[in-house]
């Protein structure tokens, strides 16, 4: 990981034009190893709620296939370390500029054909 991020401008033109662009190796072992057990609890949570209704799907999240999970941060509080550490903002100013905020935070997961692996 490095100190200091840093956003080619191909990299923001990929933004500016798709809406996307990957940085690789930013996240430190802590803010992954965070990112990952949350991601893994709030799936859990989901799984059992939704076996508590007896459905396999709700809306677009389909149990052990796919999960979309909103705004998890206001649930549990330890994502804020991630979502408002010095890398996001970095990661903001660099392709929104200096006056951004968060708006949506969203797990989105894609199990590999359907599986889940523990």
């Amino acid at each position: 990981m490095k100190d200091r991020l840093e956003v080619s401008e191909t990299q923001r033109e990929q933004f500016r034009k798709e809406g996307y662009f990957i940085l690789e190796r930013v996240l430190s072992d802590h803010f992954l190893e965070l990112l990952r057990g949350e991601c893994q609890h709030f799936i859990d949570a989901k799984d059992a709620e939704m076996s508590a209704q007896g459905d396999e799907q709700q809306g677009i999240t389909q149990k052990g296939k796919r999960y979309f999970i909103a705004n998890c941060f206001r649930q549990q509080p330890r994502l804020r370390w991630f979502l408002f550490s010095e890398l996001m903002a970095d990661v903001c100013r660099a392709t929104l500029g200096d006056t951004t905020y968060l708006f949506w935070e969203q797990y989105v997961v894609k199990e590999a054909g359907g599986k889940r692996k523990r």
